[in-house]
């Protein structure tokens, strides 16, 4: 379905874009420190059904026509950076808690964690229009339909940043008690920091 090389690039280039910090990582981070691998986990899980929305919206041609609308991008973008901005802000009011036996570890249920890594995600247009452009380099509509190796592209790189992420969580929530509350209370306002700072950014960002 795609010429090698050009895949090999992709995936070094959706490599790069993983790693690169941002809102998703300061929300594993926040999550991961708060309450353990489970939590950092259930809401990755969130963001890569996000990731595989906007990608859904990019194979269908549907994230052009909401590109395309000023009204329908500008309400999204107010929305996620809103949201962000909330979750940086829970983030920066938060204390580390107990690591001691018996004590709570778990601030959250399942279904918020889904729902907070979600909707990071699916309330960012920046991400669709990103997904716009960025799958779409990589497919070639002469191998196979267009649609289907952007479905093909974009699992991929979901598939590549849970994969990474997961071991990201695994590794802060091993190190948890290597750091004293105070050194992952810090951590976790940094996270709700980076957070603030990329739903500002999202609020006067142009389209």
């Amino acid at each position: 379905m795609f010429e090698p090389a050009g895949f090999a690039l992709f995936l070094l280039a959706a490599l790069a874009l993983v790693w690169t910090p941002g809102p998703d990582m300061a929300l594993l981070f926040a999550r991961t420190l708060g309450g353990g691998a489970r939590d950092g986990l259930l809401a990755l899980t969130g963001m890569i059904v996000g990731i595989m929305l906007h990608t859904t919206l990019v194979a269908v041609g549907l994230a052009a026509l909401f590109a395309a609308s000023v009204l329908a991008f500008n309400v999204v973008q107010y929305v996620g950076a809103a949201y962000l901005i909330g979750l940086g802000v829970q983030a920066l009011r938060a204390r580390a808690v107990s690591l001691d036996e018996g004590a709570p570890s778990r601030r959250y249920s399942a279904r918020a964690l889904l729902a907070q890594g979600f909707l990071s995600n699916a309330l960012n247009p920046k991400v669709a229009l990103f997904f716009l452009a960025f799958l779409p380099q990589f497919a070639d509509g002469q191998r196979a339909p267009l649609g289907i190796q952007i479905a093909v592209l974009g699992a991929t790189f979901a598939a590549l940043g849970f994969s990474n992420y997961a071991l990201l969580a695994l590794l802060v929530a091993r190190s948890r008690r290597l750091f004293t509350p105070a050194w992952r209370t810090a951590m976790t306002r940094i996270s709700g920091a980076v957070m603030i700072a990329a739903g500002a950014r999202l609020a006067f960002a142009d389209r």
